[in-house]
């Protein structure tokens, strides 16, 4: 379990690395997933909710929350 937890915080800080490296010039840029249109803006709002998903499955399944 320990490792799993270290693995998400080393993730977790790549992205966030990442994303703040990112102007506005490249945070408006475009691109298309799944068929659908995307800014990169877009793209980060998706991966934060993602993210929230499945702390909220571990939670649920695990932790009795």
């Amino acid at each position: 379990m320990r490792s799993i937890v270290d693995e998400y915080r080393h993730l977790r800080s790549a992205d966030l690395a990442l994303f703040e490296s990112f102007g506005e010039d490249i945070l408006e840029r475009t691109g298309s997933a799944s068929g659908f249109d995307f800014t990169v803006r877009a793209i980060l709002y998706l991966v934060a909710g993602h993210e929230r998903h499945h702390i909220g499955v571990l939670k649920e399944r695990y932790l009795g929350e």
